[in-house]
């Protein structure tokens, strides 16, 4: 066995036959032949060949089918460091003039005294993340578009994976300027992943020209430093967290391979290969520690690795203790390609995005799965990704629009389907530290677009909605006056327009009518609700022109029950055993009386909620709520699932009555409803009605704003 090799067969072909016929383009059965057994290996010779000329060709049992196949060789060929085709130029790093006068042009442009402005983004740290719903950048993505987008880590820099008919340049612009920074040239075949280091000074590309490149993103050089080949299509490269001088990719052969980056070869040094894989792998993702490695394939085999390097005393060989944790294999998921793995934020999750029109969220630690239905994806590769505080998943689609979800109800938020992509939506990432999103799409002069979160944008949308339900009720009131039928019926108006005046006339006359019911019928219901409220009741609560009616909602209920925020799921707030036992059949027998009704339509007030319940044997329970005085506005639709949620809709004011945790609150709608709520999907009135008073203040800046998602800066 020389070398570690086993010859078993050979066989030949001529790809010029007898008769001048190209034996190419065409699949070909090939007969083989044993090695002699005999031959000895010459120096400076071709062994096969030597077999060929020389010795007998006895027959083995077996044949095997070619096909050999040209390669287009592109018009223009980047020179590089070493030549991965036959005409590709070889070229040696920079000369020490370049270097010269590039620290040189440095310290011109950049005195080593001036110092970066620091930037200030409006999501502060821990906040949660708005959906940007502004355009604000329309960047020039190459001929045939591009194919994936990643913001660096400090926020800073965007890199797009371009496509051109003969290049397939990495650009990586500036954030928030938006100006191009570099184009990183070389790759021959479309670039499929993109990875930036931890601290934003390197980049990996991988490529189905069968390289993994790592450029200097510091520095912009045009060329990469380091070139890692492997021997089929590359489809994912990632940084190990720990340990950034090691890059593990994932290809067409089956194998992962870790290769080490920090020597002087410029090719890198491959240390290992792991086998596990029965398919070609898609993609591959760690933890925040490193600790773990995910890797997904065509077949929709999940493999858990562990990959620490911490306690590794040997540092020629860190990988060498890696090995396969377990492998999951779903049955929903079985011959079904896995596209992209990501882990949610707080480590616990797994985003699977598979080719089945079914994003997944898998549990780790029981394994369980929940589903995000909408997106359509059954051929493309196509990318998803978490927000950063984990609330919000979006995702790409074959229709070429991106859809928003929900990570903990699963439900649909928003759908972005005014991208006028016409192709499918390949690449969405989402910014580190600010409300802004990234969409590219591979297809013929495919835009990247980065959307923004506005709040007047929100505003106006809001504004929209509540004037269009507020023109569909004046019409239902019309439709239902008598006189507004005998109006309808009547065909003799000659003009439209008399009807419309005629009709507003009505309304307005309706109106007043009203308001003198009301002002009749006021004073009577305050002197009869005021036999019922206790001294806080009494107060109301109004906040910023919204009127919240005081809480009769316990009325006649036992005063000695706890609130409904202590039987409800989403809070986290126990009863002692003893206790409980005593409330429970106390519950049972004071709600025999007044039938089933919703938890949504009673609870107690804050105010009740807030004190301490005291049962007849004298036992205490005091709860940790706090006082909230807190009104917020809903930015998104969300029907209840359970009888103790809100259905609120975008524009709807609420008042906090408590905060259980970070995901659920409880409060009030104005009509007095009260229930759970989602956090995500509500802000603050009062930032609301500083943007409102600055608009009015400023109407220039209002112009500016009024025609959100259709004008953005062409780069």
């Amino acid at each position: 066995h020389e070398q570690g090799f086993r010859k078993v067969a050979w066989a030949f072909l001529k790809l010029v036959g007898t008769n001048d016929v190209l034996n190419i383009d065409s699949k070909l059965r090939l007969q083989l032949f044993c090695p002699p057994p005999r031959a000895k290996r010459q120096t400076k010779t071709v062994e096969v060949f030597e077999w060929w000329r020389k010795y007998p060709r006895i027959h083995y049992a077996s044949t095997l089918y070619v096909t050999v196949k040209g390669i287009k060789l592109p018009e223009h060929v980047d020179p590089g460091i070493r030549s991965m085709m036959a005409l590709q130029e070889e070229r040696g790093s920079t000369t020490y003039s370049d270097l010269q006068k590039e620290i040189t042009q440095k310290t011109l442009t950049q005195p080593p005294d001036s110092k970066q402005p620091i930037l200030r983004w409006s999501r502060a740290v821990g906040e949660i993340c708005r959906i940007p719903n502004k355009q604000v950048w329309s960047f020039r993505g190459g001929q045939m578009g591009c194919f994936t987008v990643l913001f660096s880590h400090a926020g800073t820099m965007l890199a797009a994976a371009c496509a051109d008919k003969d290049a397939f340049p990495v650009v990586v612009y500036e954030i928030p300027s938006g100006r191009a920074l570099a184009a990183f040239s070389g790759h021959l075949k479309i670039v499929y992943d993109l990875c930036w280091s931890r601290d934003d000074k390197s980049l990996l590309s991988a490529s189905s020209d069968g390289t993994v490149r790592e450029w200097n993103a510091e520095m912009l050089l045009e060329t990469a430093q380091k070139v890692l080949s492997h021997p089929s299509f590359v489809y994912c490269a990632q940084y190990h967290p720990s340990a950034q001088n090691l890059a593990v990719t994932g290809s067409y052969d089956c194998l992962v391979r870790v290769w080490r980056l920090d020597v002087p070869d410029v090719n890198g040094q491959l240390l290992q290969e792991f086998e596990g894989h029965s398919s070609f792998i898609n993609t591959i993702c760690f933890d925040s520690e490193g600790s773990r490695m995910f890797s997904a394939d065509n077949t929709g085999t999940i493999i858990v690795w562990k990959t620490s390097v911490n306690d590794d005393k040997n540092r020629q060989k860190p990988c060498h203790r890696w090995c396969i944790e377990r492998k999951i294999s779903e049955d929903d998921l079985r011959s079904i390609p896995i596209s992209m793995l990501q882990l949610h934020p707080n480590g616990r999750c797994l985003l699977i995005h598979a080719k089945d029109s079914i994003l997944r969220m898998m549990d780790l630690r029981i394994l369980a799965v929940k589903r995000y239905t909408g997106a359509t994806n059954y051929r493309e590769r196509i990318c998803s990704t978490f927000t950063p505080c984990g609330n919000f998943l979006l995702s790409g689609s074959e229709d070429g629009m991106a859809y928003v979800w929900n990570t903990d109800t699963g439900d649909q938020v928003e759908v972005y389907s005014e991208l006028c992509y016409h192709t499918a939506l390949h690449g969405v990432s989402f910014h580190p530290h600010e409300n802004m999103v990234a969409f590219c799409a591979y297809g013929q002069s495919q835009p990247v677009l980065v959307y923004l979160y506005d709040r007047k944008v929100s505003q106006l949308e809001m504004q929209n909605i509540k004037a269009a339900s507020t023109s569909a009720s004046a019409d239902r009131t019309l439709r239902n006056t008598p006189d507004s039928l005998l109006l309808l019926q009547d065909t003799s108006a000659p003009l439209a327009m008399d009807q419309f005046a005629h009709a507003a006339r009505l309304a307005m006359k309706m109106q007043s009518v009203k308001r003198r019911l009301d002002s009749v019928l006021e004073p009577h219901r305050r002197s009869s609700a005021s036999g019922f409220l206790s001294d806080h009741d009494k107060m109301g609560i109004s906040h910023m022109g919204k009127s919240f009616p005081p809480d009769t909602s316990m009325m006649g209920l036992n005063v000695s029950l706890p609130p409904p925020s202590l039987l409800s799921p989403h809070s986290k707030l126990q009863l002692s055993g003893s206790f409980a036992e005593q409330l429970i059949p106390q519950a049972a027998l004071s709600t025999q009386t007044r039938g089933f009704s919703s938890v949504s339509l009673r609870g107690a007030s804050a105010f009740r909620q807030q004190s301490s319940l005291r049962d007849l044997s004298g036992n205490h329970l005091e709860t940790d709520l706090v006082p909230v005085q807190q009104v917020v506005v809903s930015l998104y639709d969300y029907t209840a699932n359970r009888s103790d949620e809100l259905t609120i809709r975008r524009g709807d004011v609420i008042q906090v009555l408590y905060k259980d945790n970070d995901t659920w609150w409880f409060g009030r709608l104005v009509n007095g409803l009260q229930g759970y709520f989602l956090a995500s999907y509500v802000v603050d009135q009062r930032e609301f009605m500083e943007e409102s008073a600055e608009r009015h203040m400023s109407p220039e800046r209002t112009v500016e704003r009024s025609a959100p998602n259709k004008v953005g800066k062409q780069i």
